[in-house]
This record gives C-alpha cells, sequence and structure tokens, in this order.
C-alpha cells in the first residue's frame, strides 16, 4: 500500500476532528481517506473497523451539517477486513469546516489564514489580486518611460508588432486590461509605475548572501523600481556580484551555475509582494526561503521549512518536501527530493 500523499490520507478510525481533512482534501485537489489503515514509520496496516456500518451513516451527515458538502463514503474489503472509504471531490468553491479553511498540501493539512486565506478565497472566486483595481492609482501616475521600456522589450522579443509604439499610453494601458471601469489596476502600478512600493507594501527585491548558517548575512542588496526595472537590476546584482567567484570560461566562452533565462524566471517569481504565496505569511519570510536550487534553474523552492539551497535538491532524497512557489500563490508539492528538474 503507498504511503500518504496529496490524494491520500489513513486514519486507524473515524474522529470528527478528521473533518478538518476531508476539508482539506475538498479544497486542494480531492482525495481518498481510509478509515481501518494505520500509518506509522513501521507501514500501512489495515485494522478493521468494527461500526463501519454505523459510519456509512453518520460521516455523509456530518459532512453535510458542518461543511454543506458532499462526499462518497463506501465499505470496502481490504485483506478481508472492514475498511470505510471516503472519496472526496475537489470543490470549486471554497469550504469552510465551522468558518475556518483547510487546505491539503503534500501529505499534510493546512489551516488558512492572513495574506494566505485572502489569496486562496479570491482564487476559488476566479479573481487575482494583480486584477483588481488600486486605490488612489490615476494615469499621470503611470510612468511613460516604463511603458516605453516594455514596448521596446516585447518588441525585440517577438512579443508584441512595432506598431504598439504609436499607441498612446492611455490606449496601451487600457488595451493590456490593465484599465478598466474601476480604474487602473494592481498589475498596472506593478509594471508601469516608476515605485511599485508606493502603491504596493513589500513590493521590492531582498537579495542576501548568508555565511555558514542562515543567521551569518554577509551582505544585502534591496531593488527598488518598477518589476521589470527590479528583475533587470536583480539579474545584474546576482551575475557580477553574487556569482562572480562561480563564473568560469569554457571554449572561450562564459558560463555561469544557472542558465540565464531559466534565473531570470526565477527571478520574476520571487519579485512579488507581500500576500501571494499560501505556504508563507509575508513577502520576507517567502523571500528569505526560496533559491534557485536546481542546475536548470527554473524556479524557487522552500525545501521543507529549511533554506534552500541547490546540493540538497540534487542530493534527490535528502530534503523531506520539495515545494514550488508559484506566482499565483498556488504551491505545488513535487514530492521528497523531487524537485522539477533535480537529478
Amino acid at each position: 500500500m503507498k504511503k500518504e500523499d496529496q490524494n491520500t490520507e489513513y486514519k486507524q478510525s473515524w474522529r470528527e476532528e478528521y473533518l478538518k481533512w476531508i476539508c482539506g482534501f475538498a479544497n486542494a485537489e480531492g482525495g481518498r481517506m481510509l478509515i481501518g489503515v494505520a500509518d506509522d514509520k513501521k507501514g500501512n496496516a489495515i485494522v478493521s473497523v468494527a461500526d463501519w456500518k454505523t459510519l456509512l451513516e453518520t460521516i455523509p451527515n456530518v459532512m453535510r451539517d458542518t461543511m454543506g458538502m458532499i462526499a462518497d463514503v463506501n465499505h470496502l474489503q481490504m485483506e478481508g477486513k472492514d475498511v470505510v472509504e471516503i472519496v472526496v471531490p475537489a470543490y470549486p468553491v471554497p469550504i469552510s469546516l465551522r468558518g475556518v479553511y483547510y487546505v491539503r498540501r503534500g501529505a499534510t493539512n493546512q489551516r488558512l489564514s492572513g495574506p494566505g486565506l485572502e489569496a486562496f478565497l479570491m482564487r476559488k472566486r476566479g479573481l487575482h489580486w494583480e486584477n483588481l483595481p488600486c486605490p488612489r492609482l490615476k494615469m499621470k501616475d503611470i510612468s511613460a518611460a516604463e511603458i516605453k521600456h516594455f514596448k521596446d522589450l516585447a518588441i525585440d522579443k517577438g512579443r508584441l508588432d512595432a506598431s504598439v509604439r504609436r499607441e498612446t499610453k492611455e490606449s496601451f494601458v487600457t488595451n493590456l486590461h490593465l484599465h478598466g471601469s474601476e480604474g487602473l489596476s494592481y498589475a498596472a502600478a506593478l509594471l508601469f509605475t516608476e515605485k511599485a512600493e508606493k502603491w504596493i507594501p513589500g513590493a521590492y527585491v531582498k537579495i542576501g548572501k548568508f555565511g555558514e548558517d542562515d543567521s551569518d548575512l554577509v551582505y544585502h542588496d534591496d531593488v527598488h523600481g518598477s518589476l521589470l526595472e527590479q528583475a533587470e537590476k536583480t539579474l545584474e546584482l546576482i551575475y557580477f556580484k553574487y556569482l562572480k567567484a562561480k563564473i568560469w570560461y569554457e571554449n572561450g566562452e562564459q558560463r555561469v551555475p544557472f542558465p540565464e533565462g531559466g534565473l531570470a524566471r526565477t527571478d520574476l517569481q520571487c519579485a512579488r509582494p507581500q500576500g501571494l504565496c499560501e505556504r508563507h505569511s509575508d513577502s520576507d519570510q517567502c523571500l528569505r526561503r526560496q533559491a534557485v536550487c536546481c542546475k536548470r534553474g527554473l524556479s524557487a523552492r522552500d525545501l521543507d521549512g529549511r533554506y534552500a539551497d541547490e546540493q540538497a535538491c540534487l542530493a534527490s532524497g535528502e530534503s523531506d518536501d520539495c515545494w514550488l512557489c508559484l506566482p499565483d500563490g498556488q504551491d505545488r508539492d513535487l514530492g521528497p527530493g523531487r524537485g522539477e528538474g533535480c537529478s
């Protein structure tokens, strides 16, 4: 029998407190709980459930009364013993247990609160924080220079046609769906204002180099400006200051530990304001726990709550958990030591 994971939970007997786990499954990808299976360090043992007939009636009723949800509750025979199976679908709407929200993350069940709860509720309703109107932001606050820089980069990469150079500031922002009937969005503040943190607290990048342990901060930099400016300055600092000693030359070509494209993607993922990551309570905590942990430089990860480092990830199995922190707040558990791109 496989171990507990994102979609599987084992319980030796039924207790009403296990409704938290059912709530967590409903708010994530769905899942399956087996009552009558003992999960311990020695493995999973089927112990049977004596009152399985009663549970087939009481569990559906208590789920309906406490959470307003429905899940299949079945009787199974496993190795000749009676087991109760609860199959929980992924719900498109937020499910709460007596006003408290839980979500399944890997083999754990987590209670949501603060910015993480806000991000979860918005996502369930089809909303994203960056699309919400930014109070007090006016068109006069949008920088023409930042828009020109954005256009130049997009045209150079073939993402936009050169004809957009003729569009006015107002027309360009509106065509990007950053300006609606309720005003300019937070995304407009991030992209096209000269100082994003004026509109979004904490919207700047912190870079640090640690010594022998997590408390030994050798040196650090704060990077301010628009989102693109922060990304470009951060890449320059990483390459020419933080990775300077790790650059080498091979056949006349400069080599660095991480591909430029992968590092740029990680840079943009980390350059996000407070409230986007459900797993961490604030941007400082989130940014301090992230690092490029794979040679491909694909993404930032948190290794089981410890500061990530590439060697721990590449060791393939030494870490208890490998997490991928996504910009929209949807953390993804990638399994023990198996981060995307790890060997």
